[in-house]
């Protein structure tokens, strides 16, 4: 059989002439196979990995890159972005691993952060209660309240009882009035700025004590420091103090 357009001899069977590719009259030349195409997922995962700083993205990627790769498997020559699947799946497993790194480094500096914060809160807090308790003692012949209900004696003298909590403690009412001082007066007091008048030691409403109160301290001790927690202290005269276990030793408690 020979090619009708360019004569030469053509082999048993064959449809086109290997001459000039010319078909076969009556003959249709088989048809390609279809080009196979980038994965989706490929894609999205390199890109992905691109950006595999953003949160989600390096786990989005890496989600994506093996899906890409484990569909691409599956499909064979249909399917092609194999090497676009590899590349994401290793940006965004590197970017996992930087973003776990970078929270265990700045997890502790968070922590403290937020601790700062709220002895800063308790400070203020008790700075407030002890001004309403002297004030208290200036309408009341310059005597504080009773011990079992000087939460109470308080009530018209904080704008919002909430400065009784201390956020760094469990539950409300976290403050305890010193016990040995309570209905004494302020002006028989051998040195009130030596004095504890309460401490953020308390368990619930109407809290107070003596030095058993210094169990579990609730703040953390000061970055570099070899002492133990502190605790915020009141003294009868104004002013606040965080203090630890040590240095609370050389306060008074009694009048």
């Amino acid at each position: 059989m020979t090619c009708p357009r360019c004569g030469k001899e053509m082999p048993e069977g064959a449809r086109l002439c290997p001459e000039c590719s010319q078909a076969f009259a009556g003959m249709t030349p088989e048809p390609a196979p279809p080009r196979a195409r980038t994965s989706g997922l490929a894609i999205a995962s390199l890109v992905l990995g691109i950006l595999g700083l953003l949160p989600l993205c390096s786990l989005l990627a890496l989600i994506f890159g093996v899906w890409a790769l484990v569909a691409i498997g599956k499909a064979k020559d249909r399917l092609r972005g194999q090497g676009l699947a590899i590349a994401g799946t290793v940006l965004g497993g590197l970017g996992v691993l930087f973003q776990v790194a970078m929270l265990t480094l700045l997890l502790p500096a968070f922590n403290m952060a937020r601790e700062t914060g709220q002895t800063t809160t308790c400070v203020s807090n008790a700075r407030r209660v002890g001004l309403a308790l002297q004030v208290y003692a200036n309408d009341h012949d310059d005597a504080l309240p009773a011990a079992d209900r000087w939460q109470d004696d308080l009530a018209g003298y904080l704008k919002n009882t909430r400065a009784l909590d201390c956020p760094s403690q469990p539950g409300p009412r976290n403050y305890a009035l010193n016990r040995m001082i309570a209905g004494k007066r302020l002006r028989e007091l051998a040195a009130p700025g030596e004095t504890v008048l309460l401490v953020d030691a308390g368990t619930g409403p109407n809290a107070n004590g003596g030095p058993e109160l210094l169990g579990n301290p609730p703040h953390r001790a000061r970055p570099g420091s070899a002492a133990g927690g502190r605790w915020v202290v009141a003294f009868a005269d104004g002013h606040v103090r965080v203090m630890t276990a040590e240095e609370l030793q050389s306060c008074r408690w009694e009048p």
